[in-house]
C-alpha cells in the first residue's frame, strides 16, 4: 500500500496451452508455455481512475485469425462488463492495458476459396496463410475512463521480428506436390546478391504447421 493506493501482482505460467472458442471453428491459439504478469492499481478514493495492466508472453506459439473472433470478443467484453443501467454517481473510470509478446511465433488465418472455413473436428481441409517469425510485440488498450462516450478510440502498437509469410496446403489439395516442389527447389536472391535455397535461410526457424 502506497501514498496514492494499492496495488495487486499476479504472475504465473501455464505449460502446453491449448485454447480454443465457443464458435464453429474453434481453434484460438497454442503455446508451447504461456506467462503471465497481471496488476491491479487502485487508488484510495473509491472514484478515481484505476488502472489495470496485463503482460502475456507466449512462446512457440500458434494463433489463429478469423473475422468472427472480433465479434467474439466483442461479445465477451460485453458480457464482462456490468449489466446494470449506467450511473454517474456509481462510475468508476480505469483502463485496461494489454500486452502480447509471442517468441518464435506462428499467426494463421483461412485462405480458401469464397470465404468457406472446413469447421470439422478432425482431418481440416482449410489453406492456411502465415505470418511467421521470431518475436511478434501487440499493445493496446481499452479505456473504459468516460461515462457513456458516443465514441471509445483503440490504438494499437504492433512489431515483428525475422518476419515472413508461408502458405499451408493440407494433403488432400491437389496443388501440395506441385507447391512443396518449387519450395523445395526455389532459389532466393538475397540482399548482398548471392543465391540460396530456401531451406539454408530458413531451415533453423520453428514451425508447427507452416512447415
Amino acid at each position: 500500500t502506497l501514498k496514492d493506493g494499492y496495488s495487486t501482482k499476479i504472475t504465473g505460467q501455464f505449460l502446453h496451452v491449448d485454447a480454443t472458442t465457443s464458435l464453429q471453428y474453434r481453434s484460438l491459439g497454442e503455446f508451447e508455455s504461456l506467462h503471465y504478469n497481471i496488476r491491479l492499481n487502485y487508488p484510495l478514493r473509491w472514484n478515481a481512475h484505476q488502472e489495470w495492466l496485463i503482460n502475456l508472453i507466449g512462446y512457440k506459439a500458434t494463433a489463429c485469425i478469423v473475422f468472427e473472433h472480433k465479434e467474439f470478443f466483442q461479445y465477451l467484453i460485453e458480457d464482462w462488463v456490468s449489466k446494470a443501467p449506467p450511473d454517474i454517481f456509481t462510475f468508476i473510470p480505469y483502463t485496461v492495458k494489454f500486452s502480447v509478446l509471442m517468441k518464435e511465433f506462428e499467426i494463421l488465418t483461412i485462405s480458401n476459396e469464397y470465404n468457406w472455413i472446413d469447421c470439422s473436428s478432425t482431418n481440416q481441409e482449410n489453406n492456411h496463410l502465415a505470418f511467421c517469425g521470431e518475436n511478434f510485440d501487440l499493445s493496446f488498450a481499452l479505456p473504459f475512463d468516460d461515462f457513456l462516450p458516443n465514441t471509445v478510440p483503440l490504438k494499437f502498437w504492433i512489431h515483428g521480428e525475422c518476419l515472413d509469410l508461408s502458405l499451408y496446403l493440407p494433403e488432400i489439395s491437389t496443388s501440395r506436390p506441385i507447391v512443396l516442389a518449387m519450395d523445395e527447389n526455389a532459389l532466393i536472391l538475397c540482399r548482398d546478391g548471392q543465391v540460396k535455397k530456401k531451406s539454408q535461410l530458413y531451415s533453423n526457424k520453428w514451425r508447427r504447421i507452416c512447415v
